[in-house]
């Protein structure tokens, strides 16, 4: 276990400094973050679709952010292109990806919430895509990578205090 635990952190540095080392247009990790970003908007998008959703509060908000969320990708994908926005720091787009995925993590938990509340039936693989734990083992990107890490690295600080106290 802490060879895994090792192995995820030493991935989720290394993708934390390709990330900011590397030339935008030439940098695929950009891009894979940017794609998954957009696969887990579309299945929001699928998650809407579903006639037995139409009862849920969270609709109009899982609106609005595909949308806000899908306008800035395509600048994100301009920038990492590097076409667009020179003076965005590669941290300065890294920070506002995450906060873009912990919002999106957010909201996907309350749709979780609310469809398990009333009872509505998910296919599993939407659920476990929507999920944030299912999420970490189906996609691969170094944002997930990173979200894992710092995941891993909360349960063994909970695990060791409570080992100290």
């Amino acid at each position: 276990a802490r060879l895994a635990d090792q192995e995820l952190l030493i991935a989720a540095t290394k993708a934390l400094n390709t990330l900011l080392e590397a030339k935008r247009g030439q940098s695929a990790d950009w891009k894979a973050i940017v794609l998954t970003h957009r696969e887990r908007l579309e299945d929001t998008a699928q998650f809407l679709n579903l006639d037995s959703v139409g009862q849920l509060h969270c609709l109009p908000q899982l609106r609005t952010m595909i949308i806000e969320h899908t306008n800035r990708l395509d600048e994100i994908q301009h920038w990492v292109q590097a076409s667009g926005a020179p003076d965005q720091s590669p941290v300065q787009v890294l920070d506002e990806l995450w906060r873009m995925r912990t919002e999106l993590q957010e909201n996907l938990s309350v749709a979780i919430t609310q469809a398990r509340d009333a009872r509505l039936e998910l296919v599993d693989s939407l659920r476990q895509r929507m999920d944030a734990d299912g999420a970490r083992e189906v996609f691969s990107d170094p944002l997930t990578t990173l979200d894992a890490a710092l995941v891993r690295a909360q349960t063994l600080t909970g695990e060791n205090l409570q080992e100290n106290s």
